[in-house]
């Protein structure tokens, strides 16, 4: 295989303002749908969910439709891509993995949320652009991911690298529309040179 560095050309940014948006409207319709189904109230729901639940609520229409016809943009950028290149090739994650409880909002933050849930701050929030804040820190651990889950082409991450105390770090290959093959061939062609499987052994040993 011929590894060279090179990248489609696309705006990083606006590619996680179109996650985030879809995101929150995703939240806020499902919340919408458990309450609607079973009866599900405000308090059913843990604090992070209702607030973003209530961004999604609160985000203009003509910005989820202006940011979901970006989606075509960076389709088009990654179909000029793959007319030089077969697969990309990424760090899966940004960061090694969180350890359990790493992840958990902390406690100005979480005050932050009541306030804004409170006051029903949701429009001020997206008029304040604090959502680019937010897309670039709830992104930081996992900026990779998102091109293929918005282009609708497949990837695949596989675990190339352990750290020393055990815990596997992912590799990401990205194709173009019906790569699947090609991705499953050439998983299996690293796993030969490189078996992986015994080190989930050392999983026991990270915990």
């Amino acid at each position: 295989h011929k590894v060279e560095y090179a990248a489609p050309e696309f705006d990083g940014m606006a590619l996680a303002r179109c996650y985030l948006g879809l995101y929150f409207g995703e939240v806020s319709a499902l919340m919408a749908k458990a309450k609607e189904q079973f009866g599900a109230t405000d308090s059913d729901f843990e604090l992070d969910t209702r607030l973003i639940g209530m961004l999604g609520e609160t985000m203009p229409l003509s910005d989820y439709v202006r940011r979901r016809q970006q989606w075509n943009e960076f389709a088009r950028a990654l179909g000029a891509f793959f007319g030089s290149y077969e697969l990309y090739l990424s760090p899966t994650t940004g960061q090694l993995p969180a350890a359990i409880g790493e992840l958990e909002t902390p406690a100005h933050l979480k005050f932050a949320a009541r306030l804004m849930l409170k006051f029903k701050a949701g429009k001020l929030v997206h008029r304040s652009g604090q959502v680019d804040q937010m897309a670039l820190e709830s992104l930081a651990r996992t900026p990779f991911t998102q091109l293929a889950n918005l282009t609708g082409t497949p990837a695949m991450s596989v675990p190339l690298h352990w750290t020393a105390e055990g815990l596997p770090v992912g590799v990401q290959f990205g194709g173009p529309h019906g790569a699947e093959a090609t991705l499953l061939q050439l998983a299996g062609q690293l796993e030969e040179a490189n078996p992986w499987f015994s080190n989930y052994e050392k999983l026991e040993d990270a915990f």
